[in-house]
């Protein structure tokens, strides 16, 4: 439930060729790593149990959003608490902080267990978190939520908004919540927010719609990440507000008739020229597979959002399922696509995935690609991490890429990588790394954020999960990253850290 898919497509066009380089520039300012998240308060919640999964994974915070206050220069984080295996969480948590370094916590009604109620907390779990700053201090938070437990097999995107910076936020209400049951037997999943930086008091909300042949099918797609039913459609759905969040339009597809079998992973992104671009993976092909996304395209819209065009291919999206290099065991990484504006060039967009392209289909490394044009027009991608050559290939895996680009132009980069493995199949070391360019990517500069840590103690969700994605901000000239890592205890397998990067 609720994951994004690896997937895979065809040429982009070349506008530059961005070059990955070494790094030569000194070495920026990397803070001390601070913990973000604390102990959970719902380890004795029964609610979200499952006969295949009756308790979920106390403690084990996962997949963390960030988003910086342009106004008040505050920091918002969300996360998932409380992982369970099958998919989804006990509740969502939202942090906050002044300086990116102490935190504070909350958990808003959007569960069952964190004291939701109808219309929009009643869910006995939730997933997806996602936030966003307005360019007038005005908070998004979106969140997925999900019931499979029959009779009420529903999912169901829901927003809140905070005018205070994040301190208080408004109860969640619906923007969409839909019977997985009823026909099309209809399963929402991975929305994102944007607030768009140009127009105070817009936002957008875009998600996937899958829908299936048949009730059957619907609950199978409900219950693994890569879809069973073989003839399952998807809609890119969109929902506006226009008054910061005080309502929310209805929802509705802007995919083009006809146009893909199945996408994921949709992001909005708003250039300094006032076009709206949403960027996503999909399925190219008539009769393609479940869980085989096979390109990166793009809509894009210059009326804040009321039309969008056809699809616009980016790129191929060659992405190799990750792995422990030791055994072969799986790694859930399966969201390999972010992108992001430079706010010093009106109209250029940074794209950013896992890809096999570069190392002959053996394992994912980062890549990059920019449009100068809001979107018409692709580069074709580049190799970026930084990661060295490894005696086995598979410790040379990259992962979990997030960009951000600083109020200066410059561009960073988040991953994580194994090149600190063993040859131990006990452990499974990780480390994560926020690479800079200040010259738009043709060369890059090298951060380790943290210590390694071992992922094998990570929460099992279709391999080891730590999020299909994580944090990446930019506040000012610097970068705040706020990403998950293990610790040794399995009673507190992870927690969410952030990290200040000073290029």
């Amino acid at each position: 439930m609720a994951t994004r898919m690896a997937w895979c497509y065809g040429a982009a066009v070349i506008i530059v060729a961005v070059m990955a380089s070494a790094a030569t520039a000194a070495q920026a300012t990397t803070s001390a790593p601070s913990i973000v998240s604390g102990p959970s308060p719902f380890g004795s919640c029964p609610i979200g149990g499952l006969a295949s999964d009756p308790a979920a994974y106390t403690n084990a915070e996962v997949e963390p959003s960030v988003a910086v206050d342009p106004v008040g220069g505050g920091v918002v984080a969300t996360w998932q608490q409380d992982r369970w295996q099958t998919g989804g969480a006990r509740a969502i948590a939202t942090g906050v902080s002044s300086d990116g370094k102490s935190w504070s916590s909350l958990f808003l009604p959007w569960s069952l267990c964190a004291g939701g109620t109808a219309p929009a907390g009643d869910f006995p779990r939730v997933s997806d978190p996602w936030v966003s700053f307005g360019p007038d201090g005005i908070a998004y938070q979106v969140a997925l939520g999900v019931n499979t437990q029959f009779p009420n097999d529903e999912t169901g995107i829901t927003a809140s908004r905070s005018l205070d910076g994040g301190n208080t936020w408004t109860t969640p209400e619906v923007i969409v919540r839909e019977d997985v049951l009823q026909a099309p037997f209809p399963f929402n999943d991975k929305e994102s927010v944007t607030a768009d930086p140009i127009r105070p008091g817009y936002a957008y909300v875009v998600w996937d719609r899958h829908r299936f042949p048949s009730a059957q099918e619907a609950l199978q797609g409900a219950s693994h990440s890569y879809f069973e039913a073989h003839a399952f459609r998807d809609d890119i759905m969109l929902s506006r507000t226009t008054n910061g969040g005080a309502s929310w339009e209805p929802a509705r597809s802007i995919m083009p008739t006809n146009a893909a079998l199945a996408t994921g992973e949709n992001q909005v992104v708003v250039t300094g020229d006032s076009t709206a671009v949403d960027i996503f993976k999909y399925g190219k092909a008539s009769g393609t597979q479940p869980g085989t996304l096979n390109a990166i395209g793009a809509l894009r819209s210059t009326d804040a959002g009321r039309t969008w065009s056809r699809i616009i291919p980016v790129a191929d999206a060659n992405s190799v399922a990750v792995r422990d290099p030791d055994d072969g065991d799986p790694v859930r990484a399966l969201s390999n696509l972010e992108v992001a504006a430079d706010p010093t060039k009106p109209g250029t967009i940074y794209a950013v995935w896992a890809d096999g392209r570069f190392s002959g289909g053996k394992s994912d490394e980062i890549v990059l690609s920019r449009s100068s044009d809001a979107g018409l027009t692709w580069s074709v991608p580049v190799k970026i991490s930084q990661t060295p050559a490894t005696a086995n290939p598979l410790d040379g895996q990259a992962f979990l890429p997030s960009v951000a680009v600083t109020a200066a132009g410059t561009i960073g980069v988040f991953y994580y990588d194994f090149r600190n493995n063993t040859p131990d199949p006990a452990t499974l070391p990780t480390t994560a790394y926020l690479i800079v360019s200040h010259d738009g990517g043709q060369t890059w500069q090298e951060n380790q954020l943290a210590a390694p840590f071992d992922l094998e103690t990570a929460p099992q969700s279709e391999g080891y999960f730590i999020g299909d994605y994580e944090g990446l901000a930019a506040r000012g000239n610097s970068f705040l990253a706020v990403f998950a890592k293990t610790n040794p205890s399995v009673d507190n397998r992870t927690d969410i850290t952030a990290v200040t990067v000073s290029p």
